[in-house]
């Protein structure tokens, strides 16, 4: 038998049945549908024809039984209903499993399918169903999806649980099995007892097939391409030929003059032959979504919801490599927005919503990128559960608690481990899900995004790039070498001084950019490149590069030594040396031939911190004393203490801003210290300083907000209600009243800001250490 003609039959036959798959999902809805009728009994009709051709008794006597039902369901002997719609799902289960056995092993399988043609031919024996009024989706009466079950011979269950269930595999095998997996075996449970001998190769292969979890090889590796592009692609192939002749011919006559003309025209060719061979990879997102109203049905089900599920845009088109990779994070969206988000009928009626729920997938085409999004009309995420949740997991530091935003809370829905559900289903609650979404979208370059309006519903929103094999990208140089920086995750390129781009903010430096902290992220440092990367800025620099980016919904800076062009590039694997690499996502190869790393966003800003950690500040403690009058733009860190009383101190006069925890003050006789780089820090409250026996408001449960003032060798913390933000403005002093350490009053940020003079406040209490210069040097000679 000629394989290739056995593999298009395999081919086709899957498309067909994913056809028939959408179209009974359908008639389920609406089973008066005819047309969808007599597609569906065409497309079974004809698998079982060519089984008889191919001697496929076993998948030809499945493909029977479903026929001799359609053919019923056709003449209008009986009546599509719910029963009658498992049944030919399940068949379509069946097909597919033993059309893959066909192609893994060249045999139908050894499963027995006679219970599943008994079942197929049960319905038949019902009379025609009876004429009812047409039923709306608010209609109480109306008939429930049937859950799926699994009748003798069909796929039901756990994996392991179906050997056990059948005799095949001892459970204490799989007890030991376990055991072994959680003294720190890395195998799965699978690999444990097939080297043990409880299960053979083939029994697992076979199992994996019936659950539909072995994937067409032969599916997988066609594709269907339009004709008129292969016509272009060979017109433009021929168009190549002819100018590599022509090149040929003038290096060998030595006559360059016409070389460049030439030259523009290959240019010309290969972008179009490039644009050409990406159609061939282009496919529509329908192909993604094929398999969605089955699964919606099947998870409404089990859950007991009712959902309509409505797909626009599905024709949009995405490199196929795309596609497959956003297969899964998308099933998952799905399912969750069908169990998590959708309320039961109950609920819905209660909140005065529709029985029926509606789950809405959009396909777009924005800023050069496809925007794929999951809607619901469900009640929206609930904030108080994440933190009630996430709080008692341990998933949110404690100290981190108090300042978070409703917007902090709704992200915590993608760290590892957090779920909602209050019971580990098959659907849900087992804390994996979220956190592996949006890995495997940021892998290739995409983002994800949520937006909840609590009674109103959720939307995920995934952002990923059209393909690829080839990226436009942002070249930049760091430490002599060249890296690739994808545009997907560039924001915008700044050039700032080096003398006022950068301060340090809780050991992170940041730049000031657009009124907010930008944290920036040092390539050179990052990399351990080039000659001392510690330094962060090379001496004399006089100004700084810095891409501005994004990713897992942080922005920061990457600053760069230089910014050189940028480009499409050709996408090239990574060596097994830098595969375990956080921070390089592949390589491409430049035009001069040298090889350019390029860069993982993502896997770079978590590598350096600044994913989804909290910036702080940290002065440049080489700039002079502040001297408003002759400089009156200034930099300045803005603090708040009690009832919205707002002070702010040069950045000269911080060296360090801080958040410590409450337990970690001790006592050293009356004072109260923290021990902080390798010695003891006195921490004085900023409010009683100003204001000497003023009550302090500040709560017992919160972190500690601290501006560290340095001074030789001297160090001191003062506590402040809350660090608010770094700002650089020219100001206008008015003096209110004659205040100890007090410089005056000015507007800053709108609000009235009283400005602070470090030194003189401390000197003014009389701190250890802190004494005017002229007292500690003494008298002078």
């Amino acid at each position: 038998m000629d394989e290739s003609i056995v593999n298009e039959f395999i081919v086709e036959s899957h498309e067909s049945l994913n056809q028939v798959e959408g179209d009974l999902v359908a008639l389920e809805r609406d089973p008066s549908d005819g047309k969808k009728v007599a597609g569906v009994f065409r497309a079974v009709h004809t698998i079982k024809g060519t089984c008889g051709f191919f001697g496929f008794t076993k998948l030809e006597a499945v493909a029977h039984a479903g026929e001799d039902l359609l053919s019923r369901l056709r003449s209008g002997e009986i009546a599509v209903n719910a029963e009658i719609a498992g049944a030919l799902l399940t068949l379509v289960d069946a097909l597919r499993e033993i059309l893959t056995c066909i192609e893994r092993m060249r045999t139908e399988g050894k499963r027995d399918y006679s219970a599943l043609i008994a079942h197929l031919n049960r319905p038949q024996r019902a009379e025609k169903a009876p004429e009812a009024p047409a039923q709306t989706p608010d209609d109480p009466n109306r008939t429930q999806p049937a859950v799926p079950t699994a009748p003798p011979g069909t796929i039901g269950g756990g994996l392991l649980d179906s050997f056990v269930e059948s005799g095949r595999l001892d459970p204490d095998a799989v007890m030991l099995a376990a055991q072994q997996q959680r003294l720190g075996d890395p195998r799965r449970i699978g690999e444990i007892l097939v080297d043990h001998g409880a299960l053979k190769p083939q029994d697992i292969l076979e199992a994996l097939i019936s659950r539909g979890e072995a994937l067409s090889v032969v599916k997988e590796s066609n594709i269907r391409v339009d004709v008129h592009v292969l016509d272009l692609l060979m017109n433009l192939v021929g168009e190549l030929v002819l100018a590599r002749n022509q090149m040929l011919q003038y290096v060998t006559s030595k006559d360059y003059a016409a070389l460049p003309a030439t030259t523009q025209r290959l240019n010309l060719i290969t972008t179009e032959l490039q644009e050409g061979i990406m159609k061939t990879r282009m496919q529509p997102i329908a192909n993604l979504c094929d398999k969605l109203p089955r699964l919606v049905r099947d998870v409404a089900a089990a859950c007991g919801r009712e959902v309509r599920l409505e797909m626009d845009g599905i024709e949009t088109e995405l490199d196929r490599t795309v596609i497959e990779a956003i297969r899964d994070p998308l099933t998952h969206l799905v399912r969750n927005a069908v169990d998590h988000g959708i309320e039961s009928r109950e609920e819905r009626a209660a909140r005065g919503k529709p029985a029926e729920g509606k789950l809405v997938v959009r396909a777009f085409h924005e800023g050069g990128k496809v925007i794929l999004s999951v809607s619901d009309d469900g009640g929206g995420l609930n904030v108080e559960r994440i933190r009630e949740r996430a709080v008692r997991a341990g998933l949110v530091p404690a100290e981190r608690v108090p300042s978070m935003t409703d917007r902090d809370w709704v992200n915590v829905i993608f760290t590892p481990g957090f779920s909602t559900a209050d019971r580990v289903t098959s659907v849900s609650g087992r804390g994996v899900g979220m956190d592996v979404v949006r890995t495997n979208v940021e892998r290739i370059g995409g983002t994800i995004d949520v937006e909840s309006k609590p009674g109103a519903g959720t939307t995920m929103k995934i952002c990923i790039p059209l393909t690829l094999a080839i990226i436009p990208a942002l070249l930049v140089s760091a430490g002599g070498e060249r890296y690739a920086i994808p545009q997907v995750n560039l924001l915008e390129l700044v050039r700032a001084q080096a003398e006022d781009a950068v301060a340090n903010v809780y050991d992170a430096r940041v730049y000031l950019y657009r009124d907010t902290l930008l944290p920036l992220v040092f390539l050179r440092d990052t990399l351990q490149i080039g000659e001392a990367p510690e330094a962060g800025l090379t001496s004399g620099q006089a100004a700084v590069q810095i891409a501005v980016v994004n990713a897992e919904g942080a922005t920061f800076g990457l600053v760069v030594d230089e910014i050189l062009a940028s480009q499409e590039i050709v996408v090239k694997p990574l060596a097994d040396a830098l595969k375990q690499t956080a921070v390089f996502s592949g390589a491409t190869i430049l035009g001069d031939g040298r090889v350019a790393l390029i860069l993982d966003v993502p896997g770079l800003a978590r590598h350096s911190g600044v994913a989804g950690s909290t910036i702080g500040a940290r002065a440049a403690a080489t700039r002079g004393a502040v001297d408003v009058a002759h400089d009156p733009a200034q930099t300045f860190v803005l603090f708040r203490l009690r009832d919205d009383w707002r002070v702010a101190i040069p950045i000269s006069g911080v060296a360090r801003l801080e958040e410590l925890p409450r337990a970690s003050i001790e006592r050293v006789g009356e004072r109260g210290v923290v021990q902080y780089r390798g010695g003891l820090m006195p921490l004085l409250s900023l409010l009683d300083l100003l204001e000497p026996g003023a009550p302090n408001p500040a709560r017992a449960d919160t972190a500690l907000q601290v501006v560290v003032h340095e001074r030789g060798n001297a160090r001191i913390g003062l506590v402040v209600d809350e660090i608010l933000e770094l700002v650089e403005e020219e100001i206008t002093l008015d003096e209110v009243g004659d205040r100890p350490g007090v410089v005056g009053s000015s507007v800053i940020r709108g609000r009235a800001t009283d400005l602070l003079d470090l030194p003189a406040l401390l000197a003014h209490a009389g701190v250890p250490g802190f004494a005017p210069a002229a007292a500690e040097a003494g008298p002078a000679r």
